[in-house]
């Protein structure tokens, strides 16, 4: 993969968690070469790239467009991820058989996150860096599978869970204290670290099902669905 193409799926990838490129919006290559100050090659070959991950969906011929936000989805998404979360699952192993989680990386991971989320008063921290941390946190304490699909899955899957976590913060900056819920992941760490894996997974679990929970609540407000293409721009106008 060229280092072009490289940075085109990067610019490409946060500006659709960051909501900039809003669900459901039509991608026209030349627009985006334009915005980026790059290619049209490579801007097409990332575009291809991000039609595997979930993130755009793509029909030779008929163009691209931002994948949307359903509720479907995100229940897909964390139902997956609490399935490989499962005492009885197969892993790696040399994960059974070394270190359940690498700690050091945990470690940073959380120690970043914590660092975003101390914060008072009314002041709101950087959610890009929150959700980065966190997924980093979630693919260690996730168990790695044999199979290559079943790891790019996990990570796509989480990749994914980032679009709705950091829409939720746009619409709902002020709460974003119910939704990452720092205590409790603070319990998940200290026993995935200190203690044996089944307490950790289904502290984990917990967690990600409090997060499917408040999501969801958050996607419906009366009859009128609240995620968008409309409601988005509105908001990221203000």
């Amino acid at each position: 993969m060229s280092n072009i193409k490289v940075k085109a799926q990067q610019y490409l990838e946060k500006d659709i968690i960051e909501q900039l490129l809003r669900p459901s919006e039509r991608l026209v290559i030349k627009d985006l070469a334009r915005r980026y100050s790059l290619g049209l090659s490579p801007l097409r070959e990332a575009v291809q790239a991000l039609s595997h991950t979930g993130f755009i969906h793509y029909r030779p011929n008929h163009g691209a467009c931002v994948a949307p936000l359903s509720m479907d989805e995100l229940n897909s998404i964390v139902d997956f991820l609490c399935h490989q979360l499962l005492p009885n699952k197969r892993v790696a192993p040399e994960k059974e058989n070394g270190e359940v989680v690498q700690e050091y990386q945990l470690l940073y991971h959380f120690r970043k996150f914590g660092e975003s989320t101390k914060l008072n008063g009314p002041d709101l921290p950087n959610f890009y860096h929150i959700d980065e941390h966190l997924v980093g946190m979630f693919e260690l304490l996730i168990p790695t599978n044999k199979a290559v699909v079943v790891q790019r899955a996990i990570h796509q899957s989480l990749q994914n869970l980032r679009r709705y976590l950091r829409l939720y913060t746009i619409h709902h900056c002020q709460q974003w204290r119910r939704l990452y819920a720092p205590s409790e992941l603070d319990m998940v760490v200290h026993k995935a670290i200190y203690s044996a894996r089944s307490d950790y997974r289904e502290l984990l679990t917990n967690y990600l099902v409090n997060i499917q929970s408040v999501l969801g609540e958050s996607m419906v407000l009366g009859s009128n669905p609240l995620f968008t293409y409309e409601s988005v721009a509105v908001s990221l106008k203000r």
